[in-house]
């Protein structure tokens, strides 16, 4: 008798253990807490996710001349003779982003009852500036009285690079990757289901081009 009486105890505190689970579980007060902690802690996390992520690409084709000047020496002083000029099509793309893995936990702010949410981005920066070695090309070479330079070709793909890259830059790449940025990440954000109603995506500023690739 005093067995089951023992055993029936046991059950009964235990029903209430998992009712009070249950019913705080339950309770909006502790979703609330649950759902904000679980955002402030992983939301960092999620974002940081996608990484290097690459929101503008400019694809541009140009033209670039490179040339060098042969000289000789005279009593006279130095006089220029021949020269060596070359024309090159230039095809390359310029990729431009933001690294999500510099975003920090200080970025991410959650309002105390959990609905509003505001991510401050890092700035965008350019990931790559390539040719495309198919499509540039030597479209015309002229050397008189002087030995060709064998480094001419490299120097101006040197030198195609830096106007595909000021092109883009002229043509505002910095600020168009840093809009496209705040709506990528604004999408993604609105795609996990977070339970804040207000969320808010700030782009840092968009920095100064660039004056060399990367």
């Amino acid at each position: 008798m005093k067995a089951l009486l023992i055993v029936l105890l046991i059950a009964m505190v235990a029903i209430a253990l998992v009712t009070g689970a249950f019913l705080l579980a339950r309770s909006p007060w502790a979703d609330s807490l649950l759902e904000r902690r679980a955002d402030a802690d992983g939301i960092v996390q999620r974002v940081q996710s996608l990484s290097r992520l690459e929101t503008t690409r400019y694809t541009i084709e140009t033209v670039i001349t490179a040339d060098e000047q042969g000289f000789i020496d005279t009593p006279l002083g130095r006089l220029q003779i021949g020269s060596d000029r070359l024309l090159m099509i230039i095809y390359g793309r310029v990729t431009a982003g933001i690294d999500l893995e510099k975003l920090r936990e200080e970025d991410v702010e959650m309002s105390g009852d959990g609905k509003r949410l505001t991510i401050n981005l890092p700035p965008v920066e350019i990931f790559s500036v390539d040719l495309d070695n198919e499509k540039t090309r030597v479209y015309s070479r002229e050397t008189w009285l002087k030995r060709p330079n064998p480094n001419l070709e490299s120097e101006a793909r040197q030198g195609g690079e830096a106007k595909i890259l000021a092109t883009a830059c002229e043509d505002g790449v910095m600020l168009r990757a840093t809009e496209d940025a705040q709506r990528a990440v604004d999408k993604f954000v609105e795609l996990l289901g977070l339970p804040a109603t207000e969320i808010e995506v700030i782009p840092a500023p968009a920095p100064a081009c660039p004056v060399s690739a990367p």
